[in-house]
């Protein structure tokens, strides 16, 4: 069976999701079988299919790379102060976008999890970061750059959003939801009110991609290699790989 796995996981998955098949399959086998460690420990893709995943992913890079969507810092920013300076109805949806244009930090971090304080230089930290995927070795805060706000407005506006959300949060918690189910029903609910963002109608995961990008472009330091510098801020494992694809899909230009 083991032996088979590789032609059957090739079959059915590709690149990263059969890399983390594997390693999937590696840790419910030794768990079941753990006298035989050593053969699962081999149980690894052959060399050509590894090969053949990162000239995929290579290409992939450069296909997202050349039609990719160009916006200016200036626009940014300027998305960023309508969002926060909503005073409708609607301030409660769009607080969280612009919160996440901002400071890059996840949906759920933002409406309950993290820690935010404020820092000199516009400059603020993140306590309390989520794991994007499992087994990734954890990075539990970071230090980044405020963007389009200062960074004790942000640190005023992230009160003021979990203030709004707050009687919600325990009337659901009191009704035996779930952290993860709350914080999906208040993404609903925000995608419902509220409408495209840099004229791109894209997921929270995509403003976190426009402040990395932005971040980047108005940086006064260029020591660091780019993407190491939005790898660092975004608080991403050290040599993650899926950094350099994820975070090329949009191009900010620096127009100021």
């Amino acid at each position: 069976m083991l032996k088979a796995l590789p032609v059957i996981m090739k079959h059915f998955y590709s690149g990263t999701y059969e890399t983390t098949f594997y390693k999937a399959q590696r840790v419910v086998l030794k768990a079941k079988y753990p006298a035989l460690e050593t053969t699962i420990s081999k149980l690894k893709m052959s060399h050509d299919r590894s090969n053949e995943i990162r000239t995929a992913y290579a290409n992939t890079i450069e296909e997202k790379n050349t039609h990719r969507p160009e916006r200016k810092v200036s626009e940014v920013i300027n998305e960023i102060s309508k969002l926060s300076r909503d005073n409708k109805a609607t301030r409660k949806y769009n607080l969280l976008s612009a919160l996440a244009l901002a400071t890059g930090a996840r949906p759920n971090e933002i409406i309950m999890h993290s820690e935010f304080k404020q820092l000199p230089e516009n400059r603020f930290k993140q306590i309390g970061i989520s794991r994007e995927k499992a087994g990734q070795s954890h990075i539990d805060e970071v230090t980044r750059p405020a963007v389009g706000l200062s960074s004790n407005q942000i640190i005023a506006l992230i009160h003021e959003y979990r203030t709004m959300w707050s009687d919600y949060i325990t009337k659901k918690r009191d009704a035996g939801k779930s952290d993860t189910e709350i914080v999906r029903l208040i993404l609903l609910a925000t995608n419902k009110h509220t409408g495209s963002v840099l004229g791109l109608d894209k997921t929270m995961s995509y403003f976190r991609k426009v402040y990395a990008n932005t971040a980047e472009a108005i940086r006064t330091d260029k020591n660091m290699e780019r993407m190491m510098y939005i790898g660092r801020i975004l608080g991403h494992s050290p040599g993650d790989s899926t950094t350099a694809h994820s975070y090329s899909i949009i191009r900010i230009i620096d127009d100021r």
